[in-house]
């Protein structure tokens, strides 16, 4: 099927549209028209369902389902995908069911989960605390500029002197 795509005045307070585009704006919105674009003082409107592509693959098309062919479908005729049949969306709502039925399982943290919120505690405690979130060799003073010149220096002696 063939899209139409066209732009509609919408009402502002220099222009007030007629009666027949006041009611050609009502039921494209009320109807499966998809919005396309929407600014201050008109809106761009599609009409139809766009046809899959013909992609030649070899001596035999290939049919390339639409770029949203996801929008307004279920969550197992998402995983199942495009071209899904029945025993695929079965094989997806099993999948589906197993996974939730896995996470609700769930009682312990993983090793990682636990390391993780670990230092998130570290974290806060440093913020309500008011210290810094690393703590540095020495004195803490001194910048990193300085350790660098240093290691500089001392990589030097060594080179000079071996």
């Amino acid at each position: 099927m063939q899209t139409t795509r066209f732009t509609m005045p919408l009402p502002t307070k220099t222009y007030i549209p007629s009666s027949s585009e006041t009611t050609a704006l009502n039921l494209l919105r009320s109807s499966s028209a998809i919005t396309i674009l929407t600014a201050p003082d008109f809106g761009v409107f599609e009409l139809g369902i766009p046809v899959p592509y013909l992609l030649p693959q070899g001596s035999v098309g290939h049919i390339i389902h639409t770029p949203q062919w996801w929008v307004g479908k279920s969550a197992v005729e998402i995983k199942a995908g495009p071209y899904a049949e029945p025993s695929d969306l079965k094989k997806a709502a099993a999948s589906l069911k197993g996974l939730a039925t896995k996470k609700s399982k769930k009682t312990c943290k993983t090793a990682k989960e636990r390391d993780i919120e670990n230092k998130l505690e570290e974290v806060l405690r440093r913020q309500e605390a008011g210290l810094p979130m690393c703590e540095r060799d020495g004195d803490g003073e001194g910048s990193d500029e300085e350790d660098i010149e240093d290691d500089l220096e001392d990589f030097s002696e060594e080179v000079t002197s071996g």
